[in-house]
């Protein structure tokens, strides 16, 4: 038996139940032998279709077939109560005739298009309303409550209507009957929903406005020509509207272009000064729509978003007004399973290390690891930004931070900077960041999975491109940010403030449930040690050896016997002069050999000697400190160039000074500052004349008075 409410249906009819007709089951009375149903003649759409057998696919068609003309006045639905023998309506169950919809519709079919959670909220979107609909249906509840009290009574009754008829009439003010008995089935059969008794707006305002051809002025009225000024839009205007739209719609283009261009081409208005001010106006008084309308069309037909995107392109669009759709590191569970690289320009220009001149400015590329945000690798170029620079961040990604940093006469702990190892999976741009030449140069090193981002799509590595340092925006006059730093402090000061960032940067959205106690602060640092206590780490482990091979700079070099010479520094360690092979060379003979170099730091560089690379150490001609050491390859190859440029002018130098000094010579002495004559034999020192004017000489040496 089904319970109050159900929804049942005879396919082929039954007794008094009709084909195609929709009954909701009221109750199966044991005193009268009689089961009361109630049939609902809705005006407006019924049901939606559900299958082949559903009743209320039939009506939906028949409806879309034939549409009811439109009038002002929407006829009300009514309730018929329509009754069964006990017996019959049991057998009918029994045996097929009768059967439950396998869906059961939470609404009434007036209600039809609308949900629950749609009815639940619309009192929100109502500004200023005179009723709210949730006390219109409190209203209701309160005026049908006594036929609630008595429901038993009423159903049981021969004449029902004349129950519900009279207490329609006893309310103050007084219902419509038909209303009264139509809200108090409605009750019955959804009962425990008063939503079912709710304000049927879903067809309002739906109704085609093109096809209208009212002369009254629709829209919200003007307030300086009079409410009925303007046109109404009908559908030879919305077309031109779209036309002219799509014609004109170009990336780039502003809205005001397009509408002007509109009105004025296609709609062939012309502009008029009246009372000052200029306006459009159509020489033969057609129609033509005001910019607000226009737009409005576009937007209901186009869609805004499509609009946006056509003017404003669609990454830029995509970045700035798409919806949230979940955090980048949502896909990583493990460390190093996915890392992103990028690279900034640093605002703070150089100066030389020959010079106070201006130098190019320092383009850092940082590599940062999705799961953790700690960043695992820096590099470094000048002017640019290039392949190398990415293949510096990995080189120093893949090594110990402590002996790296040693490079740089950085001292650091372990657990200062404890990230070691390459991930298999990089993220890079479309720029140098995803050339070849930005990966170590054996197969072996290059990561499985290489993705490249999108050109001009900073989304697409969010992680990254948001972590990029930012400089506050001045509107005053143009200005740069000169830095009293040369080259190689200015790499050392971004590596700490590589450090600094991966102990200081906010990830408390990415720990987990589980590492909540193991991480004390959430940054970077923290998370990655938790992470890595429990080896949740896919990074790769790599050689130091095989890191400079795969991924240092290879250059030309001079062997001699001094020691490794590149760009006039000379290279030395106890490793090379164990080695015996500087005594290979004789004289000024050299050789050349290739090194490895970091081109950041050029303190140290690395020989291949016999498959085993040695550490070779920047030394000097005179004593001096470690800091002198410390240059980039940019900023040796700038001390080289002084160099040759010395020896270029040196020796005009040497020949102008010797000219100068003879000229002095001879001004001052009356002598010739070469003035000295060969003569055959030789001196002869032993003649008496010769040893006076000897002891002569020393003696005046000596500051002794000579007597003559």
């Amino acid at each position: 038996m089904p319970t109050a409410g159900t929804q049942i249906y005879a396919p082929r009819g039954y007794l008094n139940l009709e084909q195609g007709a929709v009954y909701h089951f009221l109750q199966s009375n044991e005193n009268t032998k009689l089961v009361s149903l109630v049939q609902f003649i809705a005006p407006g759409p019924a049901f939606p279709p559900k299958s082949r057998n559903d009743p209320r696919k039939s009506e939906a068609k028949d409806q879309d077939a034939e549409p009811a003309p439109r009038s002002k006045r929407k006829p009300q639905p009514r309730a018929i109560l329509v009754r069964l023998g006990r017996s019959e309506f049991e057998a009918g169950l029994d045996n097929g005739m009768i059967r439950k919809f396998e869906e059961q519709n939470s609404l009434p079919p007036w209600l039809s298009g609308l949900t629950v959670d749609r009815l639940h909220a619309s009192d929100a979107g109502r500004r200023n309303a005179v009723k709210k609909h949730a006390d219109r249906i409190k209203d209701k509840l309160k005026r049908i409550a006594p036929a609630l009290k008595i429901k038993n009574e009423i159903l049981a009754s021969q004449k029902p209507e004349q129950i519900l008829g009279r207490l329609a009439r006893s309310c103050k003010p007084a219902v419509n009957e038909t209303r009264y008995s139509w809200w108090f089935y409605t009750r019955l059969a959804f009962e425990g929903n008063d939503l079912a008794l709710h304000y049927s707006f879903a067809s309002i305002g739906h109704w085609d406005r093109l096809d209208s051809n009212s002369l009254v002025k629709r829209g919200a009225p003007s307030r300086d020509e009079g409410p009925g000024h303007g046109y109404n839009t009908d559908r030879a205007m919305l077309g031109t509207i779209l036309e002219s739209y799509r014609r004109l719609a170009k990336s780039g283009v502003k809205l005001d272009d397009i509408y002007i261009r509109a009105v004025v081409e296609d709609f062939g208005c012309k502009t008029r000064e009246v009372n000052g001010a200029r306006e459009f106006y159509h020489p033969r008084g057609e129609r033509f729509p005001t910019e607000k309308m226009y737009w409005y069309h576009v937007d209901q037909t186009i869609g805004k978003k499509k609009k946006r995107r056509t003017r404003i392109g669609r990454k830029k669009e995509r970045s700035k007004f798409a919806p949230f759709v979940g955090s980048f590191s949502s896909n990583v569970a493990n460390l190093m399973e996915r890392v992103e690289g990028d690279a900034y320009v640093l605002k703070e220009v150089p100066r030389g290390l020959i010079s106070d001149a201006d130098v190019k400015p320092l383009v850092v590329v940082r590599l940062r690891d999705q799961r953790s945000g700690l960043f695992t690798g820096i590099g470094f170029s000048f002017g640019s930004e290039t392949s190398s620079a990415y293949r510096i961040a990995r080189f120093v990604q893949a090594v110990d931070k402590v002996w790296l940093c040693s490079l740089f006469g950085i001292r650091i702990t372990a657990d200062m900077w404890p990230s070691e190892g390459n991930s298999p999976h990089d993220i890079q741009d479309r720029g140098p960041g995803g050339t070849d030449g930005a990966f170590a140069r054996e197969d072996e090193f290059t990561p499985v999975i290489v993705e490249g981002s999108p050109s001009r799509s900073p989304q697409s590595k969010a992680l990254i491109e948001a972590s990029n340092p930012r400089e506050p925006k001045v509107d005053d006059q143009l200005a740069h940010m000169r830095s009293d730093k040369n080259a190689f402090q200015l790499v050392v000061q971004e590596i700490w403030r590589l450090i600094r960032d991966n102990d200081s940067m906010n990830v408390k959205d990415r720990v987990s449930d589980d590492l909540l106690e193991e991480v004390s602060v959430p940054t970077p640092l923290r998370l990655w040690k938790a992470l890595d206590a429990r080896m949740r780490n896919d990074g790769i482990a790599m050689l130091r050896e095989d890191a400079i091979r795969a991924f240092l700079t290879p250059v030309k070099a001079k062997l001699t016997r001094r020691g490794v010479e590149l760009m006039g520094r000379v290279f030395r360690s106890d490793a090379l002069d164990k080695s015996g092979l500087r005594e290979c060379i004789n004289g000024n003979q050299t050789l050349e050999v290739d090194v490895w170099v970091l081109e950041a730091c050029v303190r140290h560089i690395w020989l291949d000697m016999k498959g085993k690379l040695i550490q070779l150490d920047m030394t000097a001609a005179y004593r001096t400190t470690d800091r002198e050491f410390f240059v980039t390859l940019s900023e040796l190859q700038e001390r080289a160039d002084q160099h040759r440029k010395w020896e270029r002018k040196l020796p005009e130098h040497q020949q102008a000074t010797e000219a100068h000094v003879a000229e002095q010579h001879r001004s001052q002495t009356g002598k010739s500052w070469r003035s000295a004559k060969a003569k055959p034999g030789r001196a002869k020192y032993g003649t008496k004349q010769a040893r006076s004017e000897g002891a002569r000489t020393r003696a005046l040496s000596k500051g002794k008075e000579v007597i003559h």
